[in-house]
């Protein structure tokens, strides 16, 4: 027991780690499953509005000769009305719709957890080599 107590700090550096991983890994492979199983659509600009530097796109598309209009976020500084951009819309939801790129927010936490992990290890090998 005292020596859990006494490695106990390990353990728990080791846990965040390995959850920082897992949340990475799980993120990254919803928003590839999101994509890979999307109706992606053309979409037309019909408005654009930019708030401290955050150009915000309104888009209006068509599925199964429907209407549907949706709003998102873009850095695209090249964008203008009546362009025409791919998005990628839920099958379930068809409002819901992203632009299909992939953060590396999922990324930076895989590569985080793996930061923690590894020093973690490196400290609890080294402090019991000495």
């Amino acid at each position: 027991m005292k020596k859990i107590i006494n490695n106990l700090h390990y353990i728990i550096i080791l846990i965040v780690g390995l959850v920082l991983v897992i949340s990475g890994l799980n993120y990254h492979i919803d928003k590839i499953n999101f994509n890979k199983n999307s109706i992606i659509v053309d979409a037309k600009i019909y408005q654009l509005s930019n708030t401290n530097g955050v150009k915000t796109v309104y888009l209006r598309y068509s599925i199964n000769n429907k209407i549907y209009k949706t709003a998102l976020a873009t850095e695209d500084k090249n964008i203008k009305m009546g362009n025409k951009v791919k998005i990628y819309c839920n099958k379930n939801n068809l409002e819901e719709c992203t632009n299909g790129k992939i953060s590396n927010y999922g990324i930076g936490l895989i590569i985080l957890g793996i930061i923690i992990l590894s020093s973690d290890i490196f400290v609890y090998v080294k402090n019991k080599l000495k």
